[in-house]
């Protein structure tokens, strides 16, 4: 993930309304050694003319999000970046209490279903010598998908027989090297540690004896690592070259894989360029 710096001279401000998103953002400089902060902060355009009684279909939409990014220098050869983002959303129907408009079954619902995911990081990065560039950093993710539908009765009395939440979360350590072995060859290495989380629910209103009846019910949390390394090479002015090899594996079962990867890139000209990979 990557988000641009805030401006480190003076303080800016922007607001911006659109049909779908109204957002607001501020950035500037932090401290004494040319530090900066961005922040952004939208929220549904659709939900504010819903709330004014503007008619947008039969589906109310409401989301919201907010990011920042924190950069800090703690030396000439060093900074400290905190970054995140985050986003609430959810989608509701209503069912109208008249049966006789009603098309089809779907129509005699209530439904309700959110959407939520965020993240959370620190960032280390420092140049070692004239020749490498380290990057370390952990980061805290997650999301959540949860929907819930309720059937309206003979006298529109809403019964709830549906619900689902399916969540997931990840804590990740990362190190990244950086090294410029000359003027034409480059190497990138790194290595990912990842501690996984989830948690599934479902349940299911069984019509026949009027009982819920859990479908999924789990939780649990497992590691995985990740480690690359990949050279660049600027072969000619207009042909680079990338190869490299990927590992994973999964700690769970200790099932793996080892991934070749390899790109080339050549400029025709100023305007087009030709593209090739392979993984």
């Amino acid at each position: 993930l990557r988000l641009r710096r805030g401006n480190n001279e003076k303080n800016e401000y922007t607001f911006q309304a659109g049909f779908l998103g109204t957002d607001v953002a501020a950035e500037g400089p932090i401290g004494k050694n040319k530090g900066s902060y961005l922040v952004n902060y939208r929220y549904s355009t659709l939900t504010l003319l819903a709330n004014l009684g503007v008619p947008i279909g039969d589906y109310s939409t409401d989301f919201q999000d907010l990011s920042f990014n924190i950069h800090l220098p703690t030396s000439k050869k060093s900074s400290l970046t905190v970054f995140g983002f985050g986003g609430l959303s959810d989608q509701k129907s209503e069912a109208e209490k008249d049966s006789t408009k009603w098309q089809s079954e779907f129509e005699s619902y209530n439904a309700i279903y959110h959407s939520n995911t965020g993240a959370v990081g620190i960032k280390y990065a420092s140049i070692l010598n004239t020749k490498s560039h380290l990057q370390n950093s952990i980061v805290f993710s997650g999301n959540e998908i949860f929907y819930e539908q309720e059937k309206l009765d003979e006298q529109y009395t809403p019964r709830l027989d549906y619900t689902q939440k399916y969540g997931n979360a990840k804590i990740t350590f990362s190190s990244v090297l950086n090294t410029k072995l000359s003027a034409r060859y480059s190497l990138r290495s790194g290595l990912y540690l990842n501690q996984l989380f989830y948690n599934v629910r479902q349940l299911m209103l069984n019509e026949n004896n009027s009982t819920f009846e859990t479908q999924l019910d789990a939780k649990g949390a497992t590691q995985s690592v990740q480690a690359f390394s990949q050279l660049n090479i600027k072969a000619t002015d207009k042909l680079t070259l990338n190869t490299g090899v990927h590992y994973l594996q999964l700690l769970l079962n200790n099932s793996f894989s080892i991934e070749p990867r390899f790109s080339a890139s050549y400029a025709l000209n100023d305007m087009q360029r030709i593209n090739l990979g392979y993984g």
